[in-house]
């Protein structure tokens, strides 16, 4: 994969602080800035996040990463998943 592909294969999840906090912590829920900023520590992705979506002049690209919460990751995972079977299946027919 090139490294847009790769990148958008990851998500950001920022959700509730609390909730969220407990199924993903030390920055896990940062995921995708995480891939643009491998060497930014895990205490800062949050902050970086928000910069990034206020201050990117075309933000398109890093918001196709954004995801309201762990369900709406889960099933958008599911369907992309279901969609990729679907093209393979057809393309091997």
């Amino acid at each position: 994969m090139e490294f847009t592909e790769q990148y958008l294969d990851s998500v950001n999840i920022p959700g509730n602080p609390l909730f969220t906090t407990l199924w993903a912590p030390v920055g896990l829920r940062y995921h995708a800035t995480h891939h643009l900023f491998p060497a930014l520590p895990y205490h800062a992705l949050g902050e970086a996040h928000r910069r990034l979506v206020r201050e990117l002049p075309d933000n398109t690209l890093y918001l196709q990463t954004l995801r309201t919460s762990l369900w709406d990751a889960l099933r958008r995972l599911w369907r992309e998943s279901r969609e990729h079977n679907r093209r393979e299946h057809t393309a091997s027919a």
